[in-house]
């Protein structure tokens, strides 16, 4: 939240997919991510210099660190359901201070029979197949394989092709084979990409028997 704050959204999350790539499959110290983030947040998006000392090794909150937004779930939900069965767009001014573990609980929470309409406006507003956050892209992606989206194609196979995170992958493949427009693209996405995937990751993708 801290960084983001500093960096701007759409550099952190740039940062974000650049170190879960660069870290898959590997332990990582307090060391290692520092030095990461600091290699690679740079010009605009450079951190004041102090940033880690005074996050990591001084005691408290920094002074003029950003209060967490709260926003309760019963108001969220109410946003939700008022955009789900209302004709209007998600009003911006009213997710704006929302985390991405409120937009999480929003995508993740929407209903099976979700209208491909509905799904394709929020895409429009808020660009979440081109997300750069793995969390994020997961999540929609996961609804627009339900409904049958059709602009996550490129993006979905994409980020299967880079992405080997078992805790992304997984679930993602699991959703496409329950879909039968989506089980031969995936069979043969994965059997492309197979030997990418960590041995692991390998292991648990075929007993899915795509």
């Amino acid at each position: 939240m801290a960084m983001a704050e500093h960096v701007g959204q759409v550099a952190f999350d740039r940062f974000l997919a650049g170190y879960f790539a660069n870290f898959a499959f590997k332990s990582v110290t307090t060391a290692d991510f520092v030095r990461y983030a600091t290699e690679h947040l740079t010009g605009e998006a450079r951190l004041p210099a102090n940033f880690f000392d005074t996050w990591l090794h001084k005691s408290g909150v920094p002074k003029g660190a950003m209060p967490a937004s709260i926003v309760p779930l019963a108001q969220l939900k109410q946003v939700q359901q008022q955009w789900l069965y209302g004709d209007q767009l998600l009003d911006k001014t009213v997710t704006a201070d929302w985390t991405m573990q409120h937009w999480l609980i929003f995508l993740n929470d929407l209903p099976l029979q979700l209208n491909a309409s509905k799904l394709a406006q929020l895409d429009q507003q808020y660009h979440f197949s081109q997300s750069q956050n793995p969390e994020l892209f997961t999540a929609f992606a996961i609804k627009a394989i339900e409904v049958n989206y059709q602009p996550i194609v490129l993006p979905l196979q994409q980020f299967l092709q880079q992405n080997g995170r078992l805790k992304f992958i997984l679930p993602l493949y699991q959703q496409l084979k329950t879909q039968p427009q989506w089980r031969q693209w995936a069979s043969t996405l994965y059997r492309n990409n197979r030997d990418f995937y960590h041995v692991q990751a390998r292991q648990q993708l075929d007993e899915l028997e795509l």
